[in-house]
């Protein structure tokens, strides 16, 4: 998942043998070797192209600084297990290209983009992208299935996708945006996230959403991130990049084109050992991705607790009784409670039954006014209630979140 500039502004598991079997489990422990970071060149000096480096020793002789050369400027790059896919600012008609993985089958013309394209992501069933003020998608086996997704976007500049809804950057909003997959134009919100700073470039995972501060005078410097239920919001997650433009994301580690110096940068998932030059050479990168096929997930040791981690998604509201269901992600089963002054208390056990979410399970907690609020709720037909949620991982320890749930009844 990645994005791309805002240009009206400035502008990739070799199977084991069978002899190797008895040191899979050690070797699944580094980045496969046919793992690749992928970037765009947007030059417009000496050419444009893609460029791409392995994960292990990405300065080294493996980097290809123009992997694919490109009539026309690209922006914003996006890969899965067969393709790379890029926005293509040609001139006078905008596209959506895409090549093989090795570079072969260019066709600068898989996708129409009425106007400039400024990121693009990829589910397993469609390719998305923005121009203007809409999101547009098309089933990736349909060159001619492009539709509108969403209309009103802001200045979408870089867009991502889970199992159930599309981010993207909101550049004259200084927001991200989000909307569901079910109901996108009904449940869409251009400001879900506020304090952006014209961010170009969104990624997101099992938990958090991250997104690249490029600066309205190409001046940012941070990538910010919260949770996905929109909570805990950080908008210098990681500081020191340089107009950052495209965010990525792989199992370990987030990634990001520092656009005016050139360079890829790279920092762990929860922000630490930060290195603004993880990948030199570029030439005004605009966009990034990271090769589907790794590096994979590093097992945990045998006595590592599971994750506590989870976060909060929707709370949809019954007006006729006043009460409201949250909706709360975690990544694997064990226990959930509800609790809070103002409310009723609420236990449930989430297993494997529970609704998959992308990387997540989400369970539905029911949130019931009790006391004060009870009364307010009857009296003045609304009341917002804080509450703490504590999810207790099998065999792990509690985490605990807080949150507020606004209730309504007719």
């Amino acid at each position: 998942m990645d994005s791309g500039i805002g240009i009206g502004s400035v502008t990739r598991l070799v199977g084991l043998a069978i002899g190797l079997l008895a040191i899979a489990a050690t070797l699944v422990l580094a980045p496969r070797a046919d793992a690749y970071v992928y970037w765009s060149n947007f030059d417009g000096l000496t050419g444009d192209s893609l460029g791409r480096a392995p994960l292990v020793n990405p300065n080294g002789p493996g980097k290809e600084l123009d992997f694919i050369n490109v009539p026309f400027p690209p922006v914003g790059v996006a890969v899965n297990s067969s393709h790379i896919y890029w926005g293509s600012l040609e001139s006078p008609d905008k596209k959506i290209a895409r090549a093989n993985l090795d570079g072969s089958g260019i066709d600068l013309d898989r996708f129409d983009s009425s106007s400039e394209p400024n990121g693009v992501a990829l589910s397993s069933t469609h390719a998305y992208w923005t121009r203007g003020s809409i999101i547009e998608r098309s089933a990736l086996g349909d060159p001619n299935g492009e539709e509108t997704f969403v209309t009103g976007a802001g200045g979408p500049c870089g867009v991502a996708v889970n199992a159930t809804h599309v981010f993207w950057g909101n550049q004259s909003a200084d927001a991200i945006g989000r909307t569901t997959l079910a109901d996108p134009e009904g449940d869409k919100d251009p400001t879900w996230i506020e304090g952006a700073d014209a961010p170009c470039g969104v990624a997101v995972n099992g938990t958090h959403v991250y997104w690249a501060n490029f600066g309205d005078s190409l001046d940012g410097t941070t990538i910010g991130r919260a949770t996905l239920a929109g909570t805990g919001a950080n908008q210098s997650f990681i500081t020191g990049a340089a107009a950052p433009c495209g965010v990525a994301l792989n199992a370990t580690h987030v990634f990001w084109a520092n656009n005016p110096s050139g360079t890829i940068g790279r920092a762990t998932l929860a922000g630490t050992g930060a290195d603004q030059s993880f990948i030199t050479g570029a030439e005004g990168p605009c966009g990034v991705a990271v090769d589907a096929l790794g590096p994979g997930p590093t097992p945990p040791a045998p006595d590592a607790k599971p994750s506590n981690e989870f976060s909060f998604g929707k709370a949809k509201r019954n007006k006729r009784n006043g009460t409201a269901k949250l909706e709360v992600l975690v990544p694997g089963t064990g226990h959930l409670a509800l609790a809070g002054n103002k409310v009723k208390p609420v236990d449930a056990d989430v297993g494997t039954a529970a609704r998959a979410s992308g990387d997540s399970l989400t369970t539905t907690l029911k949130v019931k006014a009790r006391g004060k609020a009870r009364k307010k709720l009857k009296t003045r037909g609304k009341a917002k209630v804080a509450v703490d949620v504590t999810y207790t991982p099998s065999g792990g320890d509690p985490n605990t979140l807080g949150t507020s749930v606004k209730l309504k009844k007719k």
